[in-house]
């Protein structure tokens, strides 16, 4: 359990370092992440059957930044890996978040990432499309899958953006690009 045990532990140092108040907590804290094992063929790979968001609520009412762990619980006491944006997706949802941002090692969906052209806004409509001619692909499946579940479950604004530029993001756009999820044919 190196996500719970180290990843977890060193994210929360790093935001209590620049003066946070951060909790870390496995997604079997308090049952956060429910889920049932994929298949015997994955072992203990895990997906999300439904997010309670109660535990998350207290520690944010209590003045803590929760930092949780991709990991769930079929309830029976078998435990589950499951994949970090994908649980990053489900926990926006329930917690009825307005944006997520899912952090990678390139500017975001990328046409062709050889020449790094990225796509700055993506219609969820159009995904099937990029999926098919091999745009989507890899490791970004399963980033871009859980952008539009939740954009489908309710987020307003969901990007995708380089990890080593996430100031740029937060403070203001310094040029930098990334890919924003939109419904229909507009920025919500």
């Amino acid at each position: 359990m190196v996500l719970v045990g180290q990843v977890n532990t060193e994210l929360v140092g790093f935001i209590n370092k620049l003066g946070g108040k951060a909790v870390g907590l496995s997604g079997v804290s308090g049952d956060i992440y429910h889920c049932h094992q994929r298949d015997e063929v994955h072992g203990y790979v895990g997906d999300v059957d439904y997010v309670d968001p109660k535990p998350i609520f207290a520690m944010l009412d209590a003045g803590y930044i929760p930092v949780v762990a991709p990991v769930g619980t079929d309830g029976q006491g078998h435990t589950f890996n499951i994949n970090g944006d994908t649980a990053a997706g489900k926990l926006a949802s329930a917690l009825g978040a307005e944006k997520l941002v899912i952090l990678t090692d390139i500017e975001g969906l990328c046409n062709d990432i050889k020449v790094r052209d990225v796509i700055s806004y993506l219609n969820i409509q159009d995904v099937k499309a990029l999926k098919d001619k091999g745009t989507i692909a890899g490791g970004m499946i399963p980033k871009v899958d859980c952008c539009v579940q939740a954009i489908e479950e309710g987020v307003t604004s969901v990007n995708i953006i380089d990890r080593s530029v996430l100031h740029s993001r937060v403070s203001a756009s310094n040029g930098k690009t990334y890919t924003q999820f939109i419904i229909g044919g507009h920025i919500q």
